[in-house]
């Protein structure tokens, strides 16, 4: 494409044989829009331009089209036309130069609480709709209040996309949709005996260790258990009371292990439930755990069942 040099940027008279070197059409619409330019009668400027475009279209003509609208004081027509410019990919030198016109055209808009949005999407011609009006084909610019906005994407033989888009209030905004096409839905396979995929629940390592600490425990609670009633009767039996006062503290030791391995039991117990659930739904996306520190433990669960 033509670079513009910043000499150029403040002014829109190029000559036809340098701007344009495509087809003869084109090069009398640009020409004519020249001679309007000159002229400042802008609207037929930007015919000529526009025309010309439409025949050959040079980068440049963007340039030239937005620069005619901001002189008739179209700001949403100017900042679209700049906007569309810079989607050519200037030199960065212009690259510069235009984004300081499109800030200050953004500026406006936002005085008036407005800012731009531009939709493209692929295929071209899809229908753009705006909080449930349909508003044009893609590509579509148009200006809207800042704030959310529900944006749907259609066209016929393609999947829709919608998604809500918050539009800032000082910057105009693009937004790309690729629409899938319709039917690409796999058939249906016929009835018939399902091949093993794979995907059978199955029971993770820390469910079977859950398991066999809550094993362990309980057995462990049965035996001091078993241990401390024995010691009850030896305490029972004692012939002085030196041999009743171990016995006796013996069987509160057995006791008290008895019952922290009884409740280690019952949290893990605990745990390897929720686990063996979650093994069994793996949709779920709860997170669980087992921990212990000094003088406890403990099962923690979390997210959504």
């Amino acid at each position: 494409m033509r670079q513009l040099t910043p000499a150029l940027i403040s002014i829109v008279m190029l000559s036809a044989s340098t701007a344009l070197a495509g087809p003869e059409e084109a090069k009398v619409h640009f020409e004519r829009g020249a001679q309007a330019y000159k002229e400042a009668r802008y609207e037929e400027a930007i015919e000529g331009f526009s025309k010309a475009y439409a025949e050959d279209p040079k980068p440049i003509l963007l340039y030239n089209i937005a620069q005619a609208y901001e002189r008739l004081g179209d700001t949403a027509n100017a900042l679209r036309a700049y906007r569309d410019f810079l989607r050519e990919g200037p030199s960065d030198e212009d690259r510069e130069v235009i984004d300081k016109r499109i800030h200050n055209l953004e500026k406006r808009l936002q005085s008036r609480g407005l800012q731009q949005l531009s939709v493209f999407a692929s295929p071209t011609g899809a229908r753009v709709f705006v909080d449930g009006k349909q508003v044009g084909e893609a590509p579509w610019t148009g200006e809207l209040a800042p704030g959310r906005h529900r944006i749907r994407v259609e066209h016929e033989g393609y999947g829709t996309y919608e998604r809500e888009l918050l539009l800032g209030p000082d910057r105009a905004q693009d937004m790309d949709v690729t629409l899938k096409a319709d039917g690409a839905v796999s058939p249906t396979p016929a009835p018939g005996p399902q091949a093993d995929t794979g995907t059978e629940p199955t029971i993770s390592v820390w469910t079977w260790t859950a398991l066999g600490v809550t094993t362990a425990a309980l057995a462990t609670s049965v035996v001091f258990e078993l241990s401390r009633q024995g010691a009850e009767s030896d305490a029972e039996d004692a012939s002085t009371q030196l041999a009743y006062q171990d016995a006796y503290s013996s069987m509160e030791s057995r006791q008290t292990a008895s019952r922290i391995f009884l409740g280690l039991g019952a949290v893990a117990a605990v745990a390897s439930g929720v686990l063996l659930y979650l093994d069994l739904n793996r949709d779920s996306d709860t997170k669980v755990g087992f921990a212990c520190a000094p003088g406890q433990c403990g099962a923690f669960a979390g997210g959504r069942f």
